[in-house]
């Protein structure tokens, strides 16, 4: 009965941030980013805005909440996961299978449906796309809202584990763009195998060696992977503007 009101209250709990960041990041788009895009800014200074804006909800979020992490209540209360003779938290397990889920879910949307054939083709040629009918604002609208959804869903997970904090999404998040990196920057397989392998690498640091050097000696394996094999496990090399 605990654990159906636990997953009964994960899915009340986890709708509506999850429509409340599609709506922000919806709004994001419309309001900032494509004000910028119409006057030819580049791209490195539309991530310098969202790096700004980060900040700027950091501290506003601060004001409004305080500054003291909080612990958020497990997804599913008073389950004990044994694997090997150690405890694991069943939030790991389901950070795995849902980001699976949503991986496979991802790739079926962007290349079996037209939504997101239209999504793909207006990051890759923007006025060849608007030439065939695609309005590609609305899709680029539709398209932060749905990272954002993303990303809504990953805090919810990992919110238990790490309690939640204003610092919580600039730290998940700067580890999640070195798995990236690792895996293969733009491929969603190598993003789920990069980030896989820096949990791993960091799990044996802690383990072996000292759980204060975890993160650093994490990065510099992966800075001397990148020396080795610069576009990342799943070789892929990142579009760039010419």
């Amino acid at each position: 009965e605990d654990r159906s009101q636990g997953s009964n209250a994960a899915q009340t709990r986890g709708s509506g941030p999850c429509a409340i960041m599609f709506c922000m990041g919806f709004a994001i788009q419309k309001g900032v980013v494509r004000n910028l895009v119409k006057r030819n800014v580049t791209p490195m200074y539309i991530t310098l805005t969202m790096f700004a804006m980060g900040y700027i909800l950091q501290n506003l979020s601060q004001l409004v909440f305080g500054s003291v992490p909080r612990k958020f209540d497990s997804i599913i209360p008073g389950l004990e996961i044994q694997l090997a003779g150690i405890q694991v938290q069943p939030e790991a397990i389901i950070c795995v299978v849902v980001s699976l889920i949503i991986m496979v879910l991802l790739q079926f949307f962007m290349n079996k449906t037209k939504l997101g054939t239209a999504m793909r083709a207006a990051s890759m040629d923007p006025m060849a796309a608007e030439s065939v009918g695609v309005d590609v604002s609305l899709i680029s609208g539709l398209s932060w809202g749905l990272s954002s959804m993303v990303i809504a869903s990953a805090g919810i997970l990992c919110g238990p584990i790490y309690s939640v904090s204003m610092v919580l999404g600039a730290n998940l998040g700067a580890k999640a763009f070195a798995g990236a990196v690792l895996g293969g920057y733009g491929n969603m397989i190598g993003a789920i195998i990069g980030g896989l392998a820096m949990g791993f690498i960091e799990t044996f640091v802690s383990g072996y060696i000292s759980s204060d050097y975890k993160s650093l000696i994490a990065y510099i394996i992966l800075i001397l992977f990148l020396f080795i094999k610069p576009t990342g496990i799943m070789n892929e090399r990142a579009i760039q503007d010419v």
